[in-house]
């Protein structure tokens, strides 16, 4: 049995504020913000007892992704993202599209695109044609469910002149960028699941695999971009 989706529950009155996803994303932390709320912690469950758990810091200066498997004990660390010394770049754009699938099919209140995607989309970096082809609709999308523009925040997260990819290889995908694209860019690909990473569960980390598994036959897709191929 899958557990139910639980969004972090001190931000569902700002799921349609605008000033709230310009702090979650780091375009708007100023004096006039919103109270700080309590830290908080929400679960997207994928069955089979593997689960992404997302854990907030009340003031937003922090999001953090992670991941359950059905070996229990703490969540492994996918990502993170702090504005100073983070790792945040762990998911591709086809996973981030199943997962939101998954939990929009669970759970009618979360849309897709809709607040999952919102809340995930800076751990997604736009690699390639085909990530834009996907993620740049489902983020315009999303950001009209929530009634916010969200502007230079998609612009941030289109990362295909910088450079940034995804190689695969036996034990899963995983980032890469060379020097020369860091270096001209100005830009770092800054991942956990990097090739030189022992600290990612690459084993357990195919998350559109555990998606597709969790659903049965696979959702229809949405026509929006280039069959997964994981």
């Amino acid at each position: 049995m899958t557990c139910p989706t639980t969004l972090p529950v001190t931000i569902a009155r700002w799921l349609h504020d605008a000033t709230f996803w310009a702090r979650y994303h780091f375009a708007g932390v100023g004096e006039d913000d919103p109270q700080t709320l309590p830290d908080a912690v929400g679960r997207l469950p994928l069955g089979d007892g593997f689960a992404l758990p997302l854990s907030l810091a009340g003031d937003l200066s922090s999001v953090s992704l992670g991941l359950v498997t059905p070996a229990g004990g703490e969540p492994i660390g996918l990502g993170f993202d702090d504005q100073s010394h983070g790792h945040p770049h762990c998911l591709r754009w086809a996973e981030l599209d199943l997962v939101c699938r998954l939990q929009a099919l669970a759970d009618t209140t979360l849309p897709h695109p809709g607040p999952v995607l919102l809340l995930l989309a800076q751990f997604a970096p736009m690699c390639d044609a085909a990530d834009a082809a996907l993620g740049r609709p489902l983020l315009a999308a999303a950001g009209e469910w929530a009634g916010v523009d969200g502007g230079d925040w998609w612009d941030r997260a289109d990362r295909r002149s910088a450079g940034f990819r995804w190689t695969k290889s036996d034990s899963g995908w995983r980032a890469s960028q060379t020097e020369d694209d860091r270096g001209r860019s100005g830009f770092d690909m800054y991942s956990l699941r990097a090739g030189d990473s022992d600290g990612f569960p690459h084993a357990d980390s195919n998350l559109a695999y555990a998606v597709r598994r969790a659903c049965g036959p696979a959702p229809a897709p949405l026509s929006l971009g280039a069959e997964d191929d994981a």
